[in-house]
């Protein structure tokens, strides 16, 4: 007891044991807050996955509108029939097929 004494009084922690179990205790709770941080993002993605009708949704959102950049007001406006093209990323089998060899040009 007393050197445990001396050593607080030299501002050093009273036993190894003691600063062990704090270092845990410090670590464990800065975990828990990343994993509650980490649990509330995703249930903020989750609710962006959810559709209108109540539906839920692993699809990306679309646009459907656009903001001008040159108006003074910028309100978005509806795409309607010309909405952007986005194509699908390419299948697996692609990787089977060879680039063409371009062969040099004699002139």
């Amino acid at each position: 007891m007393d050197r445990c004494q001396r050593q607080l009084e030299q501002g050093r922690p009273p036993c190894p044991e003691l600063e062990e179990q704090w270092r845990r205790m410090l670590r464990d709770k800065k975990r828990r807050q990343r994993d509650k941080e980490e649990r509330e993002k995703l249930a903020e993605e989750e609710k962006w996955n959810q559709l209108p009708n109540g539906r839920y949704t692993t699809a990306e959102a679309r646009p459907n509108a656009y903001i001008p950049q040159t108006d003074s007001l910028p309100l978005p406006k509806p795409y309607g029939a010309q909405a952007p093209f986005r194509p699908s990323p390419p299948a697996a089998y692609m990787r089977h097929f060879r680039d063409p060899t371009l062969k040099p040009l004699d002139i």
